[in-house]
């Protein structure tokens, strides 16, 4: 991918097919990094063991690195293969007896690289993230351990100014901005035992400027939602474009 302004190119980076077999004989992890390329004078940054990155929009003025977590066993390896085999929202795979394993938390360390100094911020706990289009905000999910702290925060790239838009014992997922950058939404998992999966509410936000607006609507509490149904957490919400609402799944 390259920066906005045509200045930087970033990409991922495998291991060599002969590393990832003896990776995988070893049962070692294999990871991905990301090699981050001045074009002007072909100077080169690698990052190692991250998972994906994104250029802050048209600023252009930070690249984020999304680290894999401490105990990510990477996507080939069996233990990871297990997991996904239970499926979304089946609270991962069972031990012998049937039991169903704790919930594992999924954020891990996000580096902030600010591509003219090289200067280096990590956030923990991140699940999600996501700039904006013109690369002011940036907004990230986290998922913590023991859900502590979880929540939607917001940073003004041009003041380094953190604020916490949303915070709950609950799992945060979909983050999705408008397309003009100046609105965003999301959807909040609480457990349920009327639900085989999460009970999902959504939460957006508007007005980011000034005095953000927040939209919360919890399927429970509205009169004439479909009865034994929630929010899907399989299709982002989305603002409509002139922010007089939102849409979502069920």
């Amino acid at each position: 991918t390259f920066s906005d302004d045509g200045k930087w190119v970033a990409f991922t980076a495998y291991p060599l097919t002969r590393d990832a077999k003896r990776m995988r004989r070893d049962r070692r992890p294999i990871q991905t990094k990301v090699v981050l390329v001045e074009l002007a004078t072909g100077k080169k940054v690698e990052f190692e063991k991250t998972r994906r990155f994104a250029f802050s929009g048209e600023k252009s003025t930070t690249i984020a690195l999304h680290r894999y977590a401490a105990t990510d066993t990477g996507a080939d390896t069996p233990a990871a293969g297990a997991a996904a085999a239970a499926g979304p929202g089946r609270g991962g795979a069972a031990g012998a007896t049937g039991a169903t394993l704790p919930e594992r938390p999924s954020g891990s360390d996000l580096l902030l690289y600010e591509l003219a100094t090289g200067s280096e911020m990590s956030v923990g706990n991140v699940a999600e993230f996501a700039f904006n289009k013109k690369g002011d905000y940036l907004a990230w999910v986290v998922d913590a351990q023991d859900k502590a702290g979880n929540g939607i925060e917001l940073r003004n790239m041009d003041n380094g100014a953190v604020q916490v838009l949303d915070s709950a014992a609950a799992s945060y997922k979909g983050l999705t901005w408008t397309e003009k950058g100046d609105a965003l939404a999301a959807v909040r998992g609480v457990d349920d035992k009327a639900f085989e999966d999460k009970l999902y509410s959504l939460v957006a936000f508007k007005g980011l400027s000034a005095k953000v607006t927040k939209v919360v609507f919890d399927p429970k509490s509205e009169s004439g939602f479909p009865t034994g149904m929630t929010i899907s957490p399989n299709r982002n919400p989305a603002w409509r474009e002139n922010l007089s609402g939102v849409t979502f799944g069920i």
